[in-house]
Order: structure tokens, then C-alpha cells, then sequence
């Protein structure tokens, strides 16, 4: 279950295309916060902060997971600048970095919106049509592979809702609240713990 909750968390931050370095601007606004309900197989909230168009953002993904040995409250934080990509899980006091690899592809990219499509292609994704979700257009995305995974992104790259469909997990991730022009710098702010470095080419690997 860890490992979907940790896929799911990567679907969101490239949904939201936070990586990235000047002079692309990934939003077309400079700072915002953003409120999603998490439903199905994990019940809970994400909260995703931007700031700086995009280049630095903070998420907070708290959610109760049903088990054998009673209900399991995940509680993980993820900040993402040009550089780092930082997590800390609350539940274990345990905080791990790896290096923002995708900060150099986003810093190529035109737009937030082709960088986007560009890395969503990549991976096998693809447009598959429109949405509208509490009155406002967007559009679908099946992420492709065997993730049952599709993304409805309206055109300021918001993403409206995340929906998951296997035979392992069904859930649902959507948009409650958008407030553009509004980020609490607070929830930039790192918990005071050592992050330890993740050896990427041994992640890879496995």
C-alpha cells in the first residue's frame, strides 16, 4: 500500500508540474493553493502550495488505508524546488532527498503545458478527451502502462481530479478548493530532521 501512496504522490506532482528552473514558468499564475478530497481505497486530503509559477511547491498528503490490523494513517509532506525534491513522512520521523532530475527537461520545455505533454507521451500517456468538472473544462489523460490512471488537467495545468482504476485499488483524488494568489509560505517550511540521500541509479536498478 506505501508504494501506491508514493506512486500516487508522483502522479500529482508531475500532474502539477512542479519541477522546474527559469525561465519557464509552469502556471500561468505566480502563487496558489490547491485542496483535493482523496476517496476509494485511501480516505483523506492533499493540500498542494505553489509558489514561484510553479518552481518550488509544497504538498501534504495525510489519508487513513484500511488494513488487517486496523486503520493506517499515512501522513507524508513532499517540497520540490529546481534542485531537490524532499520527503518526509511524519508516521516513521523520517526524511529522504533525491536530486530534481526533471528540473533540467522542465527548463527546456516552452511551457508548463509542453512540458506536461511531453513527459506524459514519454511515459506512454496520452490524450483520450474533455471533462468538465464543477463547471470547469479540462483534459483527460490516461497515463498509460498498467496504471488505470487518468488525469483531467484544465488549461491554467490545474489538475481537476485523479482517478484509479485496477483490480488492486480504485480512488478517486479531486479538486476542492483553488485558491490563486494565495500560498502560506509557512507550508514551505521543512521539519527539522535529516534527509537522507536515495541512490537513484540503485532505485533504477530495482
Amino acid at each position: 500500500m506505501r508504494t501506491l501512496v508514493v506512486a500516487g504522490l508522483a502522479t500529482i506532482a508531475m500532474a502539477s508540474c512542479a519541477q522546474a528552473a527559469e525561465p519557464v514558468k509552469m502556471y500561468p499564475f505566480e502563487k496558489a493553493t490547491l485542496t483535493y478530497a482523496v476517496t476509494g481505497a485511501q480516505q483523506g486530503t492533499q493540500t498542494i502550495t505553489i509558489k514561484d509559477f510553479g518552481r518550488t511547491t509544497a504538498q501534504h498528503y495525510e489519508a487513513t488505508v484500511p488494513s488487517a490490523e486496523g486503520p493506517q494513517q499515512i501522513n507524508v509532506s513532499t517540497f520540490t524546488d529546481p534542485q531537490w525534491i524532499y520527503t518526509y513522512d511524519f508516521a516513521a520521523k523520517q526524511g529522504t532527498r533525491v536530486p530534481n532530475e526533471e528540473a533540467a527537461a522542465a527548463a527546456s520545455a516552452g511551457s508548463g503545458r509542453e512540458f506536461f505533454e511531453q513527459l506524459t507521451l514519454a511515459q506512454g500517456g496520452k490524450r483520450v478527451g474533455m471533462d468538465t468538472f464543477n463547471g470547469t473544462p479540462c483534459t483527460i489523460w490516461d497515463m498509460g502502462g498498467n496504471t488505470g490512471t487518468r488525469l483531467c488537467i484544465d488549461d491554467r495545468m490545474v489538475m481537476q481530479y485523479m482517478r484509479t482504476s485496477t483490480d488492486m485499488m480504485q480512488g478517486s483524488v479531486e479538486l476542492q478548493s483553488a485558491r490563486i494568489g494565495m500560498a502560506d509560505e509557512s507550508s514551505f517550511e521543512r521539519p527539522q530532521a535529516i534527509y537522507e540521500d536515495v541512490d537513484m541509479s540503485r532505485r533504477r536498478e530495482n
